[in-house]
């Protein structure tokens, strides 16, 4: 067995670089901790949204999901919507069964483009009233059955 040494509050075998490896390392991720703390860098969690009325989540698992971190706000989810037709291609149906916190919202209407069943596609709106809708869809015309994947991002004040 051979021997070791105590450095930095760690213990290491004689003769190696390692501790002063481990401390410079062990230097950047302390600095890199204090820095994140510093400017409040928050993990966050994630929460579950409730759907509105003919809105259900897709398949067990793919709830609409909202998380707020670093000034932004990240939503997440796979939906179904009913009855058939209900997404015309100029249509809009609400998802989500109230507005988005004011934390979450963003100070614009947003609508970035999602693909969907087949090669169908819609815009997920979310205006500066926290309001979710699905809207556009098409080429071909919306089923309940329909796959409404979304995943959008957005800057909060």
């Amino acid at each position: 067995m051979s021997k070791s040494t105590t450095k930095y509050g760690l213990t290491y075998a004689e003769g190696t670089d390692v501790p002063d490896i481990a401390y410079w390392t062990k230097a950047l991720a302390d600095s890199t901790e204090a820095a994140l703390t510093a400017k409040k860098v928050d993990l966050g969690s994630w929460t579950i949204l409730a759907l509105a009325s003919g809105v259900t989540v897709y398949t067990t698992g793919t709830d609409a999901r909202l998380i707020v971190r670093n000034g932004w706000a990240h939503l997440v989810g796979e939906v179904k919507v009913s009855p058939d037709g209900a997404l015309t291609s100029g249509g809009g149906v609400t998802l989500l069964a109230a507005p988005l916190p004011a934390e979450a919202r963003p100070a614009y209407r947003i609508a970035p483009q999602q693909a969907s069943s087949g090669n169908n596609h819609w815009a997920l709106v979310v205006t500066a009233a926290g309001v979710v809708s699905a809207e556009r869809y098409g080429p071909s015309a919306h089923t309940a059955a329909a796959w409404l994947p979304f995943s959008a991002s957005w800057p909060v004040a």
